[in-house]
């Protein structure tokens, strides 16, 4: 059986891997330890479809020189151009535009970004009847429609697609201007053109249905596949790492710092408790990820609250050896995100035996497995009182602890390479649309037949 992975996602990607990335190059990986297929990798780049090696995956192909030597004209020009771009966002944030004009720039860039890339110098993927086109990525510049057509009409090959959410749908609130619009299309197009979907959580799934649903859409047979939980590794810190670790009690938040992963929520705990007598006891927020958009306020609002500020580290680029020590020397985990396909700091943060106090919105209980105390991402009051309580109560803290330790089972990503060949080779079912049937919950190998 041959079984084209597509990773244009992957192949374009200049930055550390992280959310769908990470999961298209794990799982991908993982596919490749097990050996049981033949794996051969392809991008589509201006309307074709390339093969490419199997390294591209652990690789930045779009960058492969080194940095030459800046001249003084080129530090003078940038300077400029810095200098220009500050003073633009500084008007548009004075006239509270600012989250627009990154919107419509970060529109261009993505309608512009494949169009800079010229055509590889790759052989055309000789994709045949029969053979399987498994897609993972996203790739928010790709016309999917005109890459399904290709692959399903003109090569005569199987899809076999992959929803990790549908929050752009559900939550047009925490997205970019038009993205429910472009998304909807997207996720329409995968129905339509998938002979089978994956699915990471049971939530995804049941969202994705009632997308079909509600668009007239008659879905592929679904699967789950939770995500593998691959804990970062231990290692020695760089001297620059040990200057920038948390000093004292920290609380850890690993997750990119945007509006729907709720960080607005734990600075309005601690700008409430700013005046208790205790408020100096309490943990650091320790903010590990890049900074994402439509968070200038809150930024702001951190950096002006003198009362707080001092609370709240963020950190950015963290290797595997300093997120490792992170996990292992945090007070304990928050997650108080609105919504999540799944939740993969959560999985990392009780594999390695640590207290978690999550959202209990979309997949988040089913990452945790019940190990984790879930609360509603709007009930401030009671996130109040947990922090609290976890910081001042360390035998409360402990049991959660052992709880972690004692219940929570964290899959590697082996586990879901194999659910994706084994349902892969299972021969076609109908979808079910019978939201009693958990089928995919308790046997993701298993396809449900109860629509027949």
């Amino acid at each position: 059986m041959t079984i084209w992975l597509h990773i244009t996602a992957s192949y374009f990607w200049s930055r550390p891997p992280v959310g769908v990335i990470r999961v298209e190059r794990e799982l991908f990986a993982a596919l490749d330890r097990l050996g049981e297929a033949q794996l051969r990798y392809c991008i589509f780049v201006h309307g074709e479809l390339y093969e490419v090696d199997r390294a591209a995956l652990d690789s930045n192909p779009v960058a492969t020189e080194p940095p030459k030597p800046l001249k003084p004209w080129a530090i003078m020009r940038t300077a400029m151009w810095e200098g220009l771009k500050a003073t633009i966002y500084a008007l548009a944030r004075e006239s509270r535009r600012v989250d627009s004009a990154l919107e419509w720039v970060q529109s261009v860039r993505r309608q512009q970004a494949h169009r800079r890339i010229r055509r590889p110098r790759l052989p055309v993927a000789e994709i045949a009847p029969g053979d399987t086109f498994l897609t993972v990525g996203i790739d928010a510049t790709l016309d999917y429609a005109t890459l399904f057509d290709t692959v399903a009409n003109r090569n005569g090959a199987r899809i076999v697609g992959f929803c990790h959410d549908i929050i752009p749908v559900l939550f047009p609130e925490f997205c970019g201007r038009g993205s429910k619009a472009e998304m909807s299309a997207y996720f329409a197009a995968l129905i339509r053109a998938s002979a089978l979907l994956f699915c990471n959580s049971a939530a995804t799934r049941d969202d994705l249905l009632d997308f079909a649903e509600d668009h007239g859409l008659h879905p592929p047979p679904m699967a789950v596949v939770p995500l593998g939980c691959s804990l970062p590794a231990e290692g020695e810190l760089m001297p620059h790492e040990r200057a920038q670790f948390p000093e004292g009690d920290y609380a850890l938040f690993v997750s990119t710092i945007e509006r729907r992963k709720n960080h607005r929520l734990l600075y309005d705990v601690y700008a409430e408790m700013a005046d208790d007598p205790e408020f100096d006891r309490l943990p650091t927020i320790c903010l590990v990820g890049m900074h994402g958009w439509r968070v200038t306020d809150l930024l702001e609002d951190i950096a002006l609250n003198e009362k707080v500020r001092g609370k709240f580290l963020f950190l950015t680029q963290v290797s595997d050896a300093m997120l490792a020590r992170l996990y292992r020397d945090a007070l304990f985990c928050v997650y108080p995100s609105h919504y999540e396909g799944w939740g993969l700091p959560v999985s990392e943060a009780l594999a390695l035996g640590k207290a978690v106090i999550a959202s209990d919105a979309g997949a988040l209980p089913e990452a945790s497995g019940g190990c984790a105390l879930h609360l509603s991402p709007y009930d401030t009051r009671a996130w109040r009182d947990a922090i609290v309580r976890m910081a001042r109560d360390p035998g409360w803290r402990g049991a959660w602890e052992q709880r972690a330790r004692r219940d929570f089972r964290h899959h590697d990503w082996d586990h879901a390479a194999r659910i994706v060949i084994d349902t892969t080779k299972q021969p076609a079912a109908r979808a079910c649309l019978d939201r009693e049937c958990d089928v995919a919950v308790r046997s993701p190998l298993q396809l449900c037949h109860c629509a027949e």
